[in-house]
């Protein structure tokens, strides 16, 4: 889940690009690393590797057009895939 800090440093009303296709893959790596696991993490979880969640992320970002975790973070609440608690 995202933290109401996250809300709060990264207000809602900063403007993201409009919602692109992602598959399920990419829209459950998004939901991970939106949640603050690391790569590391998510590779665990997901029983990768860090260079193909590293690449994964990376792909997902340049089809999103974001470049950090925070933007990633608001898109997923934004597209409605993890709740702000």
């Amino acid at each position: 889940m995202i933290t109401a800090e996250l809300a709060i440093l990264y207000p809602l009303f900063v403007k993201l690009p409009p919602p692109v296709h992602l598959t399920d893959h990419q829209i459950h790596i998004v939901t991970l690393l939106a949640c603050g696991k690391s790569s590391k993490q998510v590779a665990d979880e997901l029983g990768l590797s860090v260079k193909t969640v590293e690449t994964h992320r990376t792909l997902i970002y340049r089809a999103i057009g974001i470049h950090t975790v925070a933007e990633l973070a608001l898109y997923a609440v934004r597209a409605e895939w993890v709740k702000v608690i």
